[in-house]
């Protein structure tokens, strides 16, 4: 890492809303740190389930960071905690992570984005939590410009949707 770039702060937010759920991450970055909100919003006719976490992480290298944070749910199975873990980028850009939390729940999760052409991507993702068993994702997105996408997506949790992806 460039020794200038470790006292510059950026900030960057990504995230999608589609018509099932809306779902992203807002960070703030500082040499090897980050201070991030991520959220997970899932509606439907019936009910709406949501998830709000708020995380510091530090970086060791460009693929390992650990991180530390708390989680705000409505989810009738969990309630709000504190969490740990770690993240690991594999080859081929396979992320995984792992998370230990105050109840003692743990949740392992791998995903991967492919970019099929310089527009259209896929992406896939699995996670398994303790006590919420799987959860299943995957989806496509066509890019419009730098900041848009079209997306649609489908939810184990969720259900199918489709909407626009934003990166800033």
């Amino acid at each position: 890492i460039d020794p200038a770039m470790l006292g510059q702060t950026w900030f960057m937010a990504d995230g999608m809303v589609l018509s099932n759920m809306t779902m992203g991450m807002a960070t703030a970055m500082r040499g090897r740190e980050d201070f991030s909100f991520r959220w997970d919003y899932g509606y439907d006719e019936h009910h709406t389930e949501n998830e709000y976490d708020f995380e510091w992480a530090h970086y060791f290298s460009p693929n390992l960071s650990s991180f530390l944070g708390y989680r705000l749910t409505d989810d009738m199975e969990a309630e709000d905690r504190f969490f740990g873990g770690v993240r690991y980028r594999l080859p081929y850009m396979i992320e995984t992570e792992a998370t230990v939390d105050s109840e003692g729940d743990f949740r392992f999760g791998i995903g991967r984005e492919l970019q099929l052409t310089p527009r259209l991507s896929l992406c896939g993702h699995a996670q398994y939590d303790t006590n919420t068993a799987w959860e299943f994702a995957g989806g496509t997105s066509f890019l419009l410009n730098k900041q848009f996408s079209l997306t649609a997506a489908w939810n184990t949790d969720h259900g199918f949707g489709a909407g626009l992806s934003f990166r800033f």
